[in-house]
């Protein structure tokens, strides 16, 4: 099956699971396990930025090997990428984050947990309580971004957005009644 086919129906397949969620943290669930699978990553997160306090808060994660180990749940902007993909409305892409010394928490992680990729998109939504929201996908080696790539993540981001929008109209109007 080409490549091109192949990308379609894995975005096919991260509609159909979100599509379906009416419950906001069964969505971002979703959207995470959608993304890491179709896109090819290892593990992925989406965090709620807290602007006021500073942090990046884990919502949810997914990993493909799920060891059991300490994670992370909350992450200071200052050493995350996360405020600079939300500030530019662009995705960042760090090749080796084991390398990187702009991202101190996710170089640190990055040897705690072995990831070494590591792609950070804005979403167009907001959590429950309105915070900015990012998603982070990881790989566990050193891969290359390109354009396709970069197109296919932004499409499962905004796919997930459209969800989420969805999502708080509907529990809107649960409340409502």
């Amino acid at each position: 099956m080409p490549e091109h086919h192949q990308r379609l129906m894995a975005l096919r397949h991260v509609a159909s699971q979100i599509s379906n969620d009416e419950d906001i943290e069964a969505l971002f669930r979703d959207l995470v396990r959608g993304a890491v699978q179709q896109g090819g990553w290892d593990l992925g997160s989406v965090m709620s930025i807290d602007l006021a306090h500073g942090y990046g808060l884990v919502i949810t994660r997914f990993e493909t090997s799920m060891l059991p180990q300490h994670v992370e749940d909350r992450w200071e902007l200052a050493t995350s990428p996360s405020l600079i993909a939300l500030q530019t409305n662009e995705p960042v892409y760090i090749r080796d984050a084991l390398e990187s010394t702009q991202f101190p928490g996710y170089r640190r992680e990055a040897h705690e947990r072995g990831y070494r990729t590591v792609l950070v998109l804005p979403m167009a939504s907001r959590d429950t309580q309105g915070r900015p929201m990012v998603l982070t996908v990881a790989s566990r080696k050193v891969r290359d971004v390109g354009e396709d790539d970069l197109t296919f993540m932004s499409t499962v981001v905004h796919l997930g957005a459209i969800a989420v929008e969805r999502a708080h109209r509907q529990r809107a109007q649960v409340m409502a009644h």
